[in-house]
């Protein structure tokens, strides 16, 4: 079983709070295509710096990922940022996750290993040919156009180049 199907069905079974709207895998399918169609602005405030945004489908991806293995502590996290952006349009706890995730500052830097993954990924060659690698991995549907993600836009021209172009959009399997 992958884990964002455990995520849903134990949100349904446990009535989380994204569940209270309905069948948690609608309303995630509901949510991705609204987030697809016109991304959500999004603000959060941690330790006195705000972070004004834009939850694209890139970002609710990796806030999704980032509490998927997490079942005690995660799950809760997620169904209860889900539930936000689902019933209020409010997309501020899943940019908090996902830039969490990607290791973001609230002031917009990035922190010191994401520049160091990008030099190694860079200069070490492939030590397994069949493993996507993690420059493949980490600039999917990079670029953006200037209405998407620029969140990630320094850091993503470090790491991608300019060869790396895909869509952006977001598909729950």
């Amino acid at each position: 079983m992958n884990a964002l199907s455990g995520f849903l069905d134990w949100c349904d079974q446990s009535h989380c709070s994204l569940a209270s709207g309905g069948s948690s895998r609608d309303l995630l399918q509901q949510l991705i295509a609204r987030v697809n169609e016109a991304p959500f602005s999004a603000t959060y405030t941690v330790n006195g710096v705000t972070r004004e945004g834009t939850l694209t489908p890139s970002l609710l991806e990796s806030a999704v990922l980032s509490m998927l293995y997490d079942r005690s502590r995660g799950w809760p996290i997620l169904a209860d940022s889900l539930a936000r952006a689902v019933q209020g349009g409010s997309g501020a706890a899943l940019l908090q996750l996902a830039d969490q995730y990607l290791r973001r500052n609230p002031d917009g830097t990035w922190q010191p290993v994401v520049e160091a993954n990008a030099v190694r990924s860079n200069i070490e060659p492939s030590r397994n040919a069949k493993r996507e690698s993690p420059k493949r991995t980490a600039c999917r549907g990079w670029p953006r156009s200037p209405n998407r993600d620029t969140a990630g836009s320094q850091a993503a021209s470090v790491i991608c180049g300019p060869e790396r172009r895909m869509n952006g959009s977001v598909r729950l399997h």
